[in-house]
């Protein structure tokens, strides 16, 4: 018996089995891989959707408590105790002070930084109104714009952040 033609056959059954397996292994691999970045780039996805909600929530209510201050900042009748009575419930309700913290947790450093500028020009608004500025003053009127400039300087950061082109 002729054995050459059974141990080539033996042979090309050996080789095509293994370029099978080996091309399987390849395309195993390759969609791995592929789930994996597809994996990640929902997570950063949803990292990035959930930043977006919390810095709209935040600038919210730092808008929101802008409003209250500036209410109080034009009711001259109101007594001292009255207005401090008021903007602690303006800085209360506003929510903005909880949501400080969501932002310490989930933004890069130098956003937390910008966050903490507006959260401070407000409080510094705020002592500017207890100590009886009204919306005309010259106290008042310096500590508001600070304030829309550490907004400003917030927003366009977040802006980077997340991504979203300059308008």
């Amino acid at each position: 018996m002729d054995w050459l033609p059974l141990a080539s056959a033996a042979l090309g059954g050996v080789i095509g089995s293994g370029s099978t397996l080996l091309a399987d292994r390849l395309r195993w691999r390759r969609e791995r891989e592929e789930r994996q970045r597809d994996l990640a780039r929902e997570e950063a996805d949803r990292q990035t959707t959930l930043r977006r909600e919390i810095y709209t929530q935040y600038l919210a209510a730092l808008s929101k408590l802008r409003n209250g201050l500036r209410e109080v900042a034009h009711a001259p009748i109101l007594s001292h105790d009255e207005r401090v009575g008021r903007m602690r419930e303006i800085f209360l309700s506003s929510g903005a002070y909880e949501l400080r913290f969501q932002v310490q947790l989930s933004a890069p450093a130098e956003l937390v930084d910008l966050a903490e500028a507006a959260y401070k020009s407000l409080r510094s608004l705020r002592t500017r109104i207890e100590d009886g500025a009204l919306f005309s003053d010259g106290p008042y009127l310096t500590a508001r714009d600070a304030y829309h400039d550490a907004f400003r300087d917030l927003r366009a950061g977040m802006r980077v952040d997340l991504g979203v082109d300059s308008i």
